[in-house]
């Protein structure tokens, strides 16, 4: 937790993680930064008194970031209206140099922010991992760095410029992290290197050249020693993974092109623990290609079960086309048959996601709720033979299998089927033959079931009876 000291003409940051406050310091830290929102720089406060006031401001956003994530978006905007008051501070003066004639402007209310906002961030990049105050922190910042971007107040305003005033602060911010992502401790460099993987994800462009930084500085950071690190790392480069693919898919893809690419296969592959290969998964297969699906496909076999889990996970989100059938069959059975119950319950939702793609309501809008999203997928009309049909028919093993699994998650579907209607059995096919046969053997099991039930339960009731009878005598 960042605690704001309130000294005569200074201020001093301090980070105490996991230190409860005393009562009257949490009073005042809270009182003092109330007094800070009510005095947020307006039109009418002249530049001084923003220069003077501007880290005690910034240091109460950040104080009330890392308490929860739900302020985030209000703190945010607070802060971007921060920046464009102290980028319009100027400062105009007669230049001393040499040959330079007339006034100079001089930036002093951006340099200002940029003091002020690195001094209180360096802080938060020495908290050790695990600390959730931190991570929130670097979230804000994140979010803030994203809607400075694309802020249209800021966009107007620069509109003539060749550098702007937020080209110019990323530019310096990114220099400074690229410097942490080396440093010989290990909690700055997992800090910086997942700051700049927070930054890749809310910002939508970046210059070249502050591209290629960051592209270096996390392809170092693969290789780090520390497994944290590496997979930190993974996620800024599942960014510039899916980035590329985007750019590069309708045109032949070179060597360099497929670096980003080419290193998060080897990962998800090859690297020795278990949350470096779940945290390379998703960039590597998502957008889909030939070669990144053949990974995922072999990842369904990874000796641990929480990357099992994630690669059935992953292929839900690709249709069921997509595959080919001997692809298909192989899925399901890995997943079935696998030894974990949570790798076969991911299994099973590939499975039922698959079913869903079989009926008429496969597309939703992107602003669909997930909740409004499952009611549809509960009541919707599944094609039990163009499910079928996915798989091979001729080895109707794997078939049986994923219709015996889709009718244990929805019992409903057995309701739709009818075999003593004459028009099933006019146009037979090898898809209802198989219908038919696992629509007995449940069927059959579950009336076994309920009448080794009924005789349990009838069992019971007469050796209670008999008990209380020989009480009784």
């Amino acid at each position: 937790m960042v605690e704001i000291e309130v000294c005569p003409g200074n201020t001093r940051f301090k980070l105490r993680p996991n230190l409860a406050l005393p009562s009257w310091s949490r009073i005042l830290t809270r009182y003092y930064c109330r007094i800070l929102y009510l005095d947020m720089p307006k039109e009418t406060q002249n530049s001084e008194e923003l220069l003077e006031t501007l880290p005690e401001t910034i240091a109460a956003l950040f104080q009330g970031a890392q308490t929860s994530n739900a302020t985030h978006k209000r703190r945010v905007n607070t802060l971007c209206k921060l920046f464009i008051e102290a980028t319009k501070v100027i400062q105009t003066q007669v230049s001393q140099r040499k040959g330079v004639q007339g006034p100079v402007q001089l930036l002093t209310g951006e340099k200002a922010f940029n003091r002020a906002f690195w001094s209180i961030l360096r802080h938060v990049l020495n908290v050790k991992r695990g600390i959730v105050a931190a991570d929130r922190v670097l979230r804000f910042v994140g979010a803030f760095i994203g809607a400075l971007m694309i802020s249209e107040d800021i966009t107007n305003e620069e509109s003539n410029e060749d550098q702007t005033p937020r080209d110019r602060f990323l530019e310096r911010l990114v220099a400074r992290i690229i410097i942490g992502c080396t440093a010989k401790d290990k909690t700055p460099r997992f800090r910086c290197t997942q700051l700049l993987s927070e930054l890749l994800r809310q910002i939508p462009s970046l210059e070249d050249e502050t591209y290629n930084k960051i592209k270096s500085s996390l392809l170092e950071r693969c290789t780090d020693r520390e497994w944290t690190i590496r997979a930190i790392s993974c996620i800024g480069l599942g960014v510039l993974a899916r980035v590329e693919a985007s750019e590069y898919q309708n045109a032949t893809e070179s060597s360099e092109d497929r670096q980003v690419t080419t290193v998060l296969e080897e990962l998800c592959q090859h690297d020795v623990h278990h949350q470096v290969r779940i945290a390379a998964l998703p960039g590597m297969a998502l957008p889909l290609n030939p070669t990144s699906l053949v990974i995922l496909l072999s990842r369904c076999r990874d000796i641990d079960a929480s990357v099992r889990k994630m690669a059935f996970r992953l292929l839900s989100q690709i249709q069921a086309r997509a595959l080919s059938v001997s692809q298909r069959s192989t899925a399901v059975r890995n997943g079935l048959g696998d030894r974990d119950p949570q790798v076969r319950a991911e299994a099973t939702k590939l499975i039922y996601r698959w079913a869903i793609g079989c009926s008429a309501v496969d597309q939703f809008h992107p602003d669909t709720s997930k909740s409004a999203k499952t009611r549809v997928q509960a009541s919707v009309k599944v094609d039990l033979d163009e499910f079928l049909d996915l798989f091979d028919l001729w080895d109707g093993e794997v078939a049986e299998e994923a219709l015996r699994a889709l009718i244990y998650k929805r019992p409903d579907l057995m309701d739709e089927v009818n075999l003593n209607h004459p028009d099933y059995w006019s146009a037979f096919s090898p898809s209802k033959a198989i219908l038919a046969r696992v629509f007995t053997e449940i069927v059959a099991a579950t009336t076994q079931q309920s009448d080794s039930s009924r005789e349990m339960g009838l069992s019971s009731i007469l050796s209670v009876d008999s008990g209380f009878s020989n009480r009784t005598r």
